[in-house]
């Protein structure tokens, strides 16, 4: 008996405004599909062909199937704004309105619910058929029925983003939506230049119109999380509309946001032809990115070798002296890079670990890709302060699997890049991923020594101190792993795969004779470096263990490395004899030289080429030219010889510390407090605990030694805890009482006369300092 209330009443578009031009008979057909799989369009020709409903493979490009029966990038340039505004976008907004969610009450219930998205589709309804009366198309339009679509697609069902997405595409594709999103201002880590104040600031009204378009791009963005293949194609198709258009500059962080969502699509999408469109739509976007800065990224394939003018490196592209300016299209590209190294670092915490895995995968391949570019060397240098550490740590973590069992990545992190944070190693602690996980994880590992091989070949100059610390972890520890596993016996533990992945890394480096050369000469000839030209060489020979199966793979692997190693050598040798030892004007590759500043070389050509002496040269020139080679071999045995002798000087150092032992290290006079002094705090591979027991030392020598090691350091404007704990880094405290009252004493003389207002006298300083390392020393 009761009264059901009437349903409100919906306002109908006029038939001028809905009218949809009719597809040809036969060319629009319905197929039978399962509940929640995509509507297919095309005629009996396009389904036979496999195209339809979705992108097109053979063109070498991506294009959306339209209702019609073509593709959108051949109707796009047929559109005409009076035809969009007036019937195809209108027919847009039909469909959301019908599909929208309606708000209504008891109070208002004879009224049509005006929800936000219903009210937009209203208002546009209204203005364009006052528009059509007075033949007017006008910007309002266009504001209104964006706002329309963005609300739609924020409602994140397939009946809304479809309607939406189709009308946003046509809005980009005839240049109708206008402006540019908010730029992206980099933040500087290892530099801090001075801004740029030559643009402008721009008004409120352009700020507010900046953070619209990026709303609306991110919308469309996150379109691709409904789990519908006919919203993913036509996430795609707008994503590829609007990146290519003309009138709408897509920047800043709503650029990252289609980056990120394309790369979604192409890990998580329906079908696997969607998959191979949305990683094709996403090296198009990164491409056009690339180029549009000016910097020729189009390295980035999908199977289609690009054909591409290399941009000569400038000779100011260094590290200090260019800056990337906020806003900027060298932004966007920087941008695009930092997110790909972000997705392709992103640990793995037991939370759908399957799709992470394939999203790290394919972030690292585009990385690779990148970095094997035309003009890699020359954005690697330009942005070192921004790429360092969010590059290595992509390669380090990718390096190791996914896994991080004895610690290794998390202690590269912290002690040389310097990374923070609940789970620095980018891993599942000390757990291994699940089957699925690891299966999709198996590439990573070679694509992480792939694009890391590429950075030391043409960045090396650059990333000296990343490449020493990334080095022994991607391409020694597997062989010594080897090594060890042959020498115990166990040779089903060691993983054969992660060794030869190692190798192929080495024989890529030990085929090139100038990066051989470079490697020996800037870290086996450094007194500040590893020795990784010698490592390596002992981790190969550890390698070559004879054994059967796995082992016997391993161990052909390294006696090719070996091999390539004798004739890159060769092959400068040779070089040296037919020109200088690195002076000769042959092209360069792209790549960079070594900093000479910390190893004494010299300035060298980058080119692996032989480059043959001139046949016309005279004897005198050609003897001058040998005795040049003779002297840099002769330079570089010198400085080899220095380090080894060092080294031995710190061996014996650590074994009985004292002056006498100290009395081998060449360029060294022992008898001079401050050479000493000077020496223990920078020297490397020096044992902490030695250190304390020679400042500590009863001696007058000793005593001196210790007095000028407490004045190189610098206290001014230190707290206390803060500079005890800075004194103490450089050493290890005996264990005597009368040491430390010693070392104490000393501290807090230097830290009085730095800091003259804190303490009274120094007697109150070092009553202070001992009594905190008496209680550290209870407490640990």
């Amino acid at each position: 008996g009761r009264r059901r209330a009437p349903r409100p009443v919906r306002p109908r578009f006029s038939a001028r405004v809905v009218a949809r031009p009719r597809a040809p008979r036969g060319s629009r057909r319905r197929v039978a599909r399962p509940r929640g799989a995509s509507v297919e369009y095309g005629s009996r020709a396009d389904r036979a062909r496999g195209s339809e409903g979705t992108f097109e493979r053979e063109r070498g490009h991506l294009s959306f199937w339209g209702k019609n029966g073509m593709s959108a990038a051949d109707a796009e340039p047929k559109l005409d704004r009076a035809e969009v505004l007036g019937v195809l976008v209108p027919a847009c907004i039909t469909r959301v309105y019908a599909e929208a969610p309606t708000i209504s009450s008891f109070a208002n219930m004879f009224t049509v619910g005006k929800s936000p998205l219903r009210q937009a589709c209203h208002d546009f309804q209204q203005l364009a058929e006052a528009g059509a009366e007075a033949g007017a198309m006008s910007a309002e339009l266009v504001e209104i029925a964006t706002r329309a679509f963005r609300l739609a697609c924020d409602n994140k069902t397939s009946k809304l983003c479809d309607p939406a997405l189709e009308g946003l595409r046509l809005l980009f594709a005839t240049g109708l939506v206008q402006g540019a999103t908010e730029g992206w201002a980099p933040k500087l880590h290892d530099a801090s230049p001075e801004p740029s104040s030559s643009s402008p600031a721009p008004s409120s009204d352009d700020i507010e119109r900046e953070r619209a378009l990026s709303s609306l791009v991110v919308s469309v963005a996150r379109c691709a999380e409904v789990n519908v293949s006919s919203t993913h194609v036509a996430c795609v198709a707008c994503v590829l509309t609007a990146h290519a258009s003309g009138g709408c500059v897509i920047r800043g962080d709503a650029l990252a946001q289609l980056c990120r969502s394309t790369l979604h699509l192409a890990v998580a999408a329906a079908t696997e032809r969607d998959r191979a469109a949305a990683r094709r739509a996403l090296v198009r976007v990164i491409n056009e990115t690339f180029a549009r800065a000016g910097l020729m990224a189009e390295g980035v394939t999908d199977g289609i070798t690009p054909s591409v003018t290399d941009r000569e490196p400038d000779e100011d592209d260094v590290d200090g002296n260019n800056v990337v300016q906020p806003g900027s299209r060298e932004s966007d590209a920087l941008l695009l890079t930092l997110t790909l190294c972000a997705v392709a670092a992103k640990p793995l915490d037991g939370n759908n670990d399957e799709y992470k895995s394939h999203a790290r995968v394919l972030a690292m391949d585009l990385v690779r890709q990148l970095l094997e570019g035309p003009s890699a060397a020359t954005w690697l240098r330009r942005w070192r302060s921004h790429l360092r550490k969010p590059l290595c740590v992509a390669v380090i973590r990718a390096g190791a699997g996914g896994t991080d069992r004895n610690g290794a990545v998390r202690a590269i992190e912290r002690a040389c890049l310097k990374v923070e944070g609940s789970n620095p190693g980018g891993s599942v602690g000390a757990n291994a991923p699940a089957p699925k996980a690891a299966k999709a994880l198996a590439p990573l590992r070679a694509l992480a020594r792939a694009a890391f091989g590429t950075m030391v070949i043409r960045a090396r100059k650059s990333y000296k101190r990343e490449i020493a610390a990334l080095y022994p972890a991607l391409a020694l520890a597997p062989l010594e792993d080897a090594a060890g596993g042959a020498e115990g016996g166990a040779e089903g533990a060691v993983d054969s795969d992660h060794q030869l992945v190692a190798l192929r890394l080495v024989r890529k480096l030990a085929s090139d004779p100038q990066v051989l050369v470079d490697v020996f000469v800037n870290y086996d000839c450094d007194l500040n470096s590893e020795n990784l030209f010698e490592a390596t060489v002992g981790a190969l020979a550890g390698a070559m263990t004879p054994g059967k199966g796995p082992r016997q793979a391993v161990r052909n692997g390294a006696l090719q490395c070996v091999l390539a190693m004798v004739q890159s050598l060769r092959v400068w040798h040779a070089r040296g004899e037919g020109d200088t030892a690195g002076g000769g004007g042959g092209e360069r590759d792209g790549g960079d030289d070594f900093d000479p500043s910390s190893a004494s070389t010299v300035d060298r050509d980058d080119s692996s080429e032989h480059h043959p002496t001139h046949p016309n040269e005279s004897p005198a020139r050609l003897d001058e030219r040998r005795g040049t080679a003779d002297s840099e071999a002769d330079k570089f045995h010198q400085m080899k010889a220095r380090k080894a002798s060092v080294e031995a000087a710190v061996t014996a150092f650590n074994a009985k510390p004292g002056l006498g032992s100290l009395a081998g290290c060449p360029d060294l006079d022992v008898d001079d407090p401050d050479a000493v002094a000077a020496f223990l705090l920078a020297a490397k591979g020096l044992d902490k605990t030695a250190i304390g027991e020679l400042l500590g030392g009863f001696d007058d020598d000793e005593v001196a030694v210790m007095r000028a090691f407490v004045r190189l350091h610098d206290f001014v404007g230190n707290d206390f805890d803060v500079a005890l704990r800075r004194f103490m880094s450089a050493f290890r405290l005996p264990g005597e009482a009368q040491k430390i009252d010693r070392l104490m004493e000393a501290f807090a003389t230097k830290y009085c006369e730095d800091n003259p207002n804190i303490f009274a006298d120094p007697d109150a300083a070092y009553v202070l300092a001992f009594a905190v390392i008496m209680l550290n020393t209870d407490a640990h």
